[in-house]
């Protein structure tokens, strides 16, 4: 009995041993298992190199945390600020990715997200190894309420800050994330933007310097070159001083950004009938990277009152620029026109344009300002009159009026101006009816320069079908008919403001669409024979940028011509020819581009870069590989066109001349108005 009782307790305890070690290897393989599984998400997913999977969740999210069952899909699990819940994991070998309870139709999309929110965060919190040891909070000072983006480009992930700094100037940073010998990330600028434009090294290190607080090396001459001045943003003071064959610089106070710029040039002194030979010195102050100020200006040792500074110097600008000279002309008749007569309130621009036909308008630029010289005919009484205008910077007044060949004084002439639009506007709203509105827009010429007899001759060349119809509660007449551009039969509406003397082109419609202003300029000039009309539509292609510089830059200048038959700017340069079309909205499409015989037309955006970078075409086409590209864009940020010739065309849109620049409201400051009143406005 007893070596039977003994058997039993032995087998007893080999089960429950051998019970033991089962679990134990169970749970020993289970952990190993989960071990391997949770190894996934040290990897990297997709296209995305720069960081794991955990590392997305790590720096992505507020919190995170690994969960692995024994037997079942490891987790990652992640809480944003807001506490929403998300979870990763891979079903299948797929990407699965859950917000709260629900499965994501597109994980990988809602992990680029995570993922750009992860490198986004990191740059955010590391401030660039080329001005550590730094915060990053002083960039956020520097450009409050900015944003970031992620771009990819050729396989690298930028990180992209940008917005407005307290002068308005728009800031653009490239920051890339690198990863350290320890695992860590560290932070670099890759490049920055002013405006648009690329900074130099020297340029680039100046402004880190500036947002970081660091002292700077770099030339005070070289940033005060690359700078604009005041509020003259067409031409930095370098190309400024480059008109200037002997020009010299000089820095005047390195502590306080002060350098001195020395230049001959010949102008007329106060007093002085005859233009004089001067030496002029300018006092430049780096105010912020980009930006000068005028301290002072010396003529001759004598230096200028500080409230002609600007006009001086704007004085100087235009002797040198047409393009500034005429885009600041521009500007100041805008701002005499808009006038105000207060004792009538009565517009300085719709009293001339009541009373005055022939209207034109001279600009000189001088030392102290401007002489605005505005010429016109009486109507009624047939009159030549001169109005001298005198602008200061800041207001404008009539110093001289002649009339008929008699000088009259200006209140005298307010009155009699007065009283004429008064008496004509009355009469032009009894006597006005819907066909003579139509009879004078007929016989009237929108283009005075045009060889064509009137209105209807030149639109009747152009329009099919063509309809006159007007409106007297609207004051307007439109003239509407089937007309062709760029090959295409279009309905096209022209419709002309009657509401004063001399009728004036409102608004031009095609296909009931809103056209462009430089279509409009081509198309008016196509239908009233302007000479030089295409020039426009061609400086404004040229002007197109595709990638980084405009066409004009990549191809060169004297490579295009337009086909004006098929309404087309053409590029031809050696085996590559191509042509562009200017939309209705001003976009800008490429419609063929061949090299050698061969169509090419999606390359475009992959040429330019090679031509950016330094190719030639045909390196570019003749190289082993090429690349495919996306389709050319077919919108564009509306390029800064050039103006017609001046004796190109006297065309009247909405009552101003259409090429004036842009608004004082568009630059991001109150618009300059003022008043008149008996001579003083």
């Amino acid at each position: 009995m007893r070596r039977y009782r003994y058997v039993r307790k032995n087998r007893r305890y080999i089960i429950t041993s051998a019970l033991l070690v089962a679990i134990a290897l169970m749970l020993l393989f289970g952990i190993l298992f989960a071990n391997r599984s949770v190894d996934v998400f040290e990897n990297y997913y997709g296209d995305f190199k720069l960081l794991t999977i955990k590392e997305v969740f790590q720096y992505g999210l507020k919190t995170y945390t690994v969960q692995f069952p024994i037997f079942g899909r490891p987790r990652l699990i992640g809480f944003d600020s807001f506490r929403n819940r998300y979870t990763l994991y891979f079903e299948n070998g797929r990407l699965t990715v859950e917000v709260g309870n629900r499965k994501i139709e597109d994980p990988e999309k809602q992990y680029e997200r995570l993922y750009t929110l992860a490198l986004i965060n990191i740059v955010e919190k590391n401030a660039p190894v080329e001005v550590v040891p730094a915060e990053q909070k002083l960039l956020f000072e520097y450009v409050p309420n900015g944003k970031f983006t992620l771009l990819r480009n050729g396989g690298k992930d930028f990180v992209v800050y940008s917005g407005n700094r307290q002068d308005g100037k728009f800031v653009e940073i490239w920051f890339t994330v690198e990863r350290a010998r320890d695992s860590s990330f560290k932070v670099k600028v890759e490049k920055a933007s002013l405006d648009g434009k690329i900074l130099s090294d020297k340029e680039l290190s100046a402004l880190l310097s500036e947002i970081y607080k660091k002292s700077f090396n770099e030339d005070l001459v070289t940033l005060i070159k690359s700078a604009y001045l005041n509020e003259i943003k067409d031409y930095t003071l370098g190309e400024f001083a480059q008109k200037f064959a002997d020009a010299r610089w000089y820095v005047k106070d390195e502590a306080g950004k002060l350098v001195e710029l020395v230049i001959a040039d010949s102008i007329r002194l106060e007093g002085s009938k005859e233009p004089t030979t001067v030496t002029i010195t300018l006092g430049l102050k780096l105010e912020t990277i980009g930006q000068a100020s005028l301290q002072y200006v010396v003529v001759n040792n004598e230096e200028i009152q500080k409230e002609k500074l600007q006009n001086f110097v704007v004085y100087l600008f235009a002797k040198q620029f047409r393009d500034f000279h005429e885009k600041e002309s521009l500007r100041i008749v805008e701002l005499i026109r808009n006038g105000v007569i207060q004792s009538h309130n009565v517009k300085i621009n719709d009293l001339f344009n009541t009373i005055f036909k022939d209207q034109s308008w001279e600009v000189e630029f001088t030392p102290d300002g401007a002489n605005v010289t505005f010429r016109g005919t009486l109507l009624g009484s047939e009159s030549p009159t001169r109005i001298l205008f005198v602008y200061n910077g800041k207001t404008a007044l009539i110093q001289q009026v002649v009339s008929n060949n008699n000088v009259v004084s200006s209140k005298t002439f307010l009155n009699e101006a007065l009283n004429r639009y008064e008496k004509l506007r009355t009469q032009s709203e009894v006597k006005a009816s819907e066909e003579e509105l139509v009879e004078r827009v007929k016989q009237t010429k929108l283009v005075r320069t045009s060889p064509h007899k009137d209105n209807q001759a030149a639109f009747e060349s152009f329009l099919n079908k063509i309809v006159w119809t007007g409106k007297l509660e609207d004051k307007t007449v439109t003239v509407s008919g089937i007309g062709t551009y760029a090959g295409k039969a279009l309905n096209f509406e022209f419709i002309f403001d009657v509401s004063t003397v001399t009728p004036v082109l409102k608004t031009v419609r095609v296909n009931d669409q809103t056209v462009d202003e430089t279509v409009i300029d081509y198309i008016i000039g196509k239908i009233f024979l302007v000479p030089n009309y295409e020039y426009g539509m061609l400086e404004y292609v040229k002007n197109y940028v595709v990638a980084t510089k405009t066409l004009r830059e990549v191809f060169g200048e004297n490579v295009w011509t337009v086909d004006v038959k098929r309404d087309l700017v053409v590029l031809k340069t050696g085996k590559l020819s191509g042509a562009f079309r200017v939309e209705l909205d001003g976009s800008v499409r490429c419609v063929q581009l061949a090299y050698d015989g061969r169509n090419v037309i999606d390359q475009l955006g992959e040429l330019v870069r090679a031509l950016e970078s330094g190719k030639t075409i045909a390196e570019f086409f003749e190289s082993t590989t090429i690349g495919t590209t996306p389709q050319v864009p077919q919108v564009q940020q509306t390029p800064k066109v050039p103006q017609l010739p001046k004796n190109s065309t006297d065309t009247q849109v909405g009552g101003t001349d259409k090429s004036k620049p842009e608004t004082d409201q568009k630059n991001g400051k109150a618009p300059e108005s003022t008043n008149i009143e008996y001579g003083q406005f």
